[in-house]
């Protein structure tokens, strides 16, 4: 089984548990810890604005994109159990998406796919109107596009 799994998609597979353990470390952390309260939102975005703040006034664009960094964590917290949640529950997907692989089942690669869909659809749904949302979720896409791709190069090793 070794050798019809082949190097490659055994790699593929590590690289997305290790990613995914990551992810689920990550959102277990948050649930833990909890949205931040007001005071702790108003902490962040001073220290935001004392870390941007140099000698004078900001620039225009330096001060929207600060603006909207700020404006992203409090979406971000007023979201937070459905950000969470969903976060949560694709992660566990593309485990079994990802386990299903590396058993060589190709069914998995569709069960990966429905992880990305939701985590793009996330990205978008809460952030999409935003540069900084727009920029990650560009990121994530490249990022996710090329591994789908990678995994596609595999299918011809399950069944």
């Amino acid at each position: 089984m070794n050798e019809r799994r082949g190097k490659t998609l055994k790699v593929l597979c590590i690289l997305s548990f290790i990613w995914i353990a990551w992810t689920l470390l990550g959102v277990t952390r948050s649930m833990i810890d909890g949205p931040k309260t007001a005071e702790e939102l108003r902490e962040d975005k001073l220290k935001v604005l004392s870390a941007v703040q140099v000698e004078g006034e900001l620039d225009e664009q330096t001060k929207q994109i600060v603006e909207e960094g700020i404006l992203y964590g409090e979406i971000e917290n007023a979201n937070f159990n459905a950000i969470q949640w969903v976060t949560l529950i694709s992660a566990l997907v593309g485990l079994l998406g990802v386990l299903m692989m590396y058993k060589l089942r190709r069914m998995g690669f569709f069960v990966y796919l429905a992880y990305i869909a939701a985590l793009l659809i996330l990205q978008g749904y809460f952030f999409g109107g935003m540069f900084m949302g727009i920029v990650m979720l560009f990121l994530k896409g490249g990022i996710d596009t090329a591994m789908v791709v990678l995994y596609a190069n595999q299918l011809k090793r399950m069944d």
